[in-house]
């Protein structure tokens, strides 16, 4: 195996996500020159200087291995991970080198999970980096590349016969490089109609972009700390999961179902599967809460904890809105509980660190304001 010409390939790779890197230095740059400018330009800089000494030093070739082509794919992905920490390092905030990695990995296999206490106080330029390593992972690093090689010639096919797995080209009667512009175009359709259609139920365009390709990467990365739950939209709601269903699709079946082919996405016995399992394992998720939501029925638990010893108890209530989990000083609480003559009242919480507000069910009488006190985590 040619060790040089791995590292070749590799390197359009690392330029290849040095673009996206210079992407949102821009983004960061019409946002008022966010303090994520200099550190994303930075990074971009020094990716595409890494990656452009194999292309100096090493002679192109005019075909490539099969085993040559597995080391280019895994080794793109583990180069772009690596790099793809630099912005975070170098902007630092909460990112250790821990954390950076972890973020960096998160995004580019679409996991969705991370590290960050306060996503919201991360610079615009930097959120779109976040959701660019996740957009990009979920096509396939080195099938971004390949639609900007058209030079490669048939080291293209080799890369893209790794790349791609045999359920992804099933159903095909194109080129190998015509696969691979019928996925991007299908990829990047896609994302644009989710974010038209974002924008449509509400959201700002920031917003509708950082989600809409979350979404068809099939992640879960947000601009906001809540995620989703922060718009308290239902249509918005409804659109991340067509586009997150949709992008689990064959995008083969999706581009033949949209140009009239034969084997489309309704004579696909797999797609009737996905569809189904998706289907059931939603309902299954959701039938407990709708049916307490129906019955609007659920327990108060009360713990206390002291020298004295601990408490726990507890109460059947009627609620509204989602759980909550809050602390008072029980003598507050307590007071103002024996004050109330009535046998029923009106607890409204918002949030952990917001006043409870007590309140009749029925006029005017009284009104209680006691305030949470925070707990050691």
């Amino acid at each position: 195996m040619r060790v040089d010409v791995v590292l070749r390939y590799v390197g359009v790779v690392m330029i290849f996500i040095a673009l996206f890197m210079l992407l949102s230095a821009g983004i960061s740059y019409v946002s008022g020159m966010d303090s994520a400018f200099y550190p994303l330009l930075l990074s971009s800089l020094l990716t595409a200087l890494l990656g452009a000494f194999p292309l100096i030093f090493v002679e192109r070739t005019e075909q490539i291995t099969n085993k040559e082509g597995f080391c280019v794919v895994v080794g793109s992905w583990l180069v772009a991970c690596v790099v793809g920490t630099f912005p975070y390092l170098i902007w630092g905030g909460e990112f250790s080198l821990v954390n950076a990695w972890f973020e960096s990995v998160s995004g580019f296999t679409t996991t969705g999970s991370t590290i960050l206490n306060d996503v919201e106080a991360l610079p615009r330029g930097l959120q779109f980096w976040r959701f660019s390593t996740t957009w990009v992972g979920g096509m396939g690093v080195v099938m971004f590349a390949l639609l900007i090689l058209p030079s490669l010639g048939r080291n293209k096919l080799t890369l893209s016969n790794v790349e791609l797995s045999t359920l992804a080209k099933d159903n095909y009667r194109y080129r190998t490089q015509i696969i691979v512009q019928i996925l991007l175009v299908v990829y990047v359709g896609l994302t644009v109609v989710s974010t038209l259609l974002l924008k449509m139920a509400g959201m700002n365009w920031f917003d509708s972009l950082c989600h809409a390709m979350s979404a068809c990467a099939t992640s879960g990365f947000s601009t906001k700390n809540a995620s989703v739950a922060y718009f308290n939209s239902p249509m918005i709601d409804t659109i991340l999961i067509f586009a997150m269903a949709t992008a689990g699709v064959h995008f083969g079946l999706i581009y033949a179902t949209v140009t009239g082919k034969r084997s489309n996405i309704f004579r696909s016995e797999v797609t009737r599967w996905y569809l189904g399992m998706l289907f059931a394992g939603g309902l299954l998720t959701a039938l407990p809460a709708l049916i307490l939501t129906l019955i609007n029925y659920y327990k108060l638990a009360i713990t206390s904890n002291s020298e004295m010893g601990d408490v726990y108890e507890e109460m059947d209530v009627q609620t509204t809105g989602k759980d909550i989990d809050i602390a008072f000083n029980v003598r507050y609480i307590s007071e103002a509980v024996r004050s109330i003559d009535e046998t029923q009242f009106l607890l409204n919480l918002n949030s952990n660190i917001s006043p409870c507000v007590l309140v009749p069910t029925e006029g005017e009488d009284f009104l209680y304001l006691v305030l949470p006190v925070r707990t050691a985590i």
